[in-house]
């Protein structure tokens, strides 16, 4: 009777024992299904990032291929701009040979008009012989010229490049606007005198551009250093007339240039300021407006 008590309670022993095996076997497969559906998850996760990363690839391709073909347009772009720009360098260098032939062109006129104007001064003289000599044989004294010429240099700061002249002391309808705008860095410029009009003070300058260009003219007193030296005038002029007709010259001499509206008709009333080398320098009208201007001293008498 004990063994068999012995061996029914080992049997249940080696069952509690059986049951507690298959409950931890339970609670290991249990723990493993859930590692096991976890690793499925962080597969997922995974293949889901995946995914993303290609995708994200692709359209980085993309754009590098969009890159590519941008990069193309604006090589292509900028070929087209520098081409352009050769064609307009090009251009512009034409141009540059166009418009120094032309101002060639326009030196050649100017000297051919003065030529012209030099013949039909000449054909009038021939008419006006006789008038001429009667104007010739009174040889009134005019004065002296006031000039102490000088040496001129353009202001040092660099403001200006060159300047604008006047036929007379006087601009804003005063006196007649020369013809031209002359760059200082083609000519040297004599200082002759200083003299105020209307309360601004002007300069009367000599300056020779080149062979086509001799002239005095008049300029503000802005545009030169040093000019303190020149003499300060205030001319006091003579009533006059021409007596024949005549050609009006920048200066006191056939080497300088003649005026535009150069021709003189006799009868002119004119204002006489001084002699010089065989020319008075006078004031009066013509189809210019109002100039000063150089003319023949045996063209003139006395009003």
């Amino acid at each position: 009777m004990e063994d068999a008590q012995n061996a029914a309670k080992a049997s249940a022993d080696q069952y509690h024992s059986l049951q507690a095996d298959y409950a931890l076997l339970a609670e290991k497969l249990e723990a493993a299904q859930t590692i096991s559906g976890a690793k499925e998850e962080q597969n997922a996760a995974l293949q889901a990032n995946n995914d993303l990363l290609l995708l994200q690839l692709e359209s980085a391709q993309a754009s590098a291929d969009a890159l590519r073909e941008q990069n193309k347009t604006l090589q292509k772009q900028l070929a087209d701009l520098n081409a352009a720009q050769t064609t307009t360098q090009a251009a512009l260098e034409a141009s540059a040979q166009e418009n120094d032939a032309l101002q060639a062109k326009i030196v050649e006129l100017t000297l051919l008009q003065n030529e012209t104007q030099t013949a039909l001064y000449a054909l009038q003289t021939e008419k006006d012989v006789p008038a001429a000599s009667a104007a010739s044989s009174e040889q009134p004294d005019w004065g002296s010229s006031p000039a102490i010429p000088h040496a001129m240099e353009f202001r040092s700061d660099g403001k200006y490049t060159g300047f604008t002249a006047f036929i007379g002391p006087g601009r804003n309808g005063d006196y007649s606007e020369d013809d031209t705008y002359f760059n200082r860095s083609v000519y040297s410029v004599t200082g002759l005198w200083r003299e105020s009009f209307n309360g601004t003070t002007y300069i009367c300058i000599e300056f020779k551009a080149n062979p086509s260009y001799y002239r005095r003219v008049y300029v503000t007193n802005t545009y030169f250093s040093g000019v303190g030296h020149l003499p300060m005038i205030q001319l006091e002029g003579k009533q006059a007339r021409v007596a024949h007709s005549c050609k009006a010259l920048y200066g006191p001499g056939e080497e300088f240039n003649a005026l535009k509206n150069s021709n003189v008709a006799k009868g002119t009333s004119i204002t006489v300021y001084f002699e010089e080398n065989g020319y008075v320098f006078a004031d009066f009208i013509n189809a210019s407006g109002r100039v000063r201007a150089y003319l023949p001293a045996n063209c003139v008498v006395p009003q």
